[in-house]
């Protein structure tokens, strides 16, 4: 994306839940709101600007970021109109699903504590491989390191050089398996089927994908050890497996 790209979108969309924007994304908006909105309704909208924090409007611990996002515009703002859906229109030579055999595994995240064991992922890839789909796996060029030989030696690990490489890839896949990462997101924006690997209990995962068709797949147990909070092995690969054919098969 084009500085001048980012700066038009900045100044028509107010950017919510992001931690931290780049200089060509921050765009006083002010004088805009006021003269656009009633002042009463200005003034709420006003009051979002240079917040630090998320959205929240409801008691319920269950739903997503992006529920609450629009409880709020729609209770507190009363604006008009107000949908989760979003409509991207992607590059004509991309065709959704073009490979209806390829899952994209992604096993890291920015927090190793969020990371199911990479020996799953890969007895996952060959439980995928062994029932006629063609895993690949995607992390940042920086990880790929990180990968052992026998994944890199025997499965795809595109290097995706940018963030339009990313998408493209995951687009044109079946469906996506993660941890708790941008790539999930990524997937369910795109209508993609997408699979988080969460490594807490209970339904409470605010920040979870919350676009299209997903699935949340918790440890069934835990263990405290010291400051530690043991997991990745309370996560079957059958479970995510079955997990993956009960998507798709919708």
């Amino acid at each position: 994306m084009s500085i001048s790209q980012a700066s038009e979108l900045a100044q028509k969309y107010i950017i919510s839940a992001a931690h931290v924007l780049p200089p060509e994304l921050k765009v006083d908006i002010t004088e805009h709101i006021e003269t656009r909105l009633p002042a009463e309704k200005a003034d709420k909208v006003k009051s979002l600007l240079g917040g630090n924090s998320e959205v929240t409007f409801s008691d319920n611990k269950e739903i997503t970021v992006l529920d609450h996002a629009v409880l709020y515009c729609s209770e507190k703002l009363k604006l008009d109109n107000v949908s989760s859906t979003i409509t991207l229109n992607p590059p004509r030579h991309l065709v959704k699903s073009r490979h209806p055999k390829r899952i994209i595994l992604c096993p890291y995240s920015s927090d190793t504590k969020k990371d199911w064991s990479i020996k799953s992922f890969e007895k996952l890839a060959l439980r995928l491989e062994h029932n006629g789909f063609e895993p690949v796996f995607s992390v940042l060029p920086s990880d790929i390191e990180r990968l052992p030989d026998s994944i890199k030696q025997n499965y795809l690990v595109p290097v995706t050089k940018s963030l339009e490489e990313l998408v493209s890839l995951i687009y044109e896949s079946r469906a996506l398996i993660a941890v708790d990462t941008g790539s999930g997101h990524l997937a369910s924006l795109t209508g993609i089927p997408t699979i988080t690997i969460y490594r807490k209990q209970g339904n409470k995962f605010r920040w979870r994908p919350a676009w299209g068709e997903n699935r949340i797949i918790r440890p069934k147990f835990q263990l405290k050890f010291k400051k530690h909070r043991i997991w990745s092995p309370f996560v079957s690969t059958r479970a995510v497996f079955r997990e993956l054919l009960s998507l798709i098969d919708k």
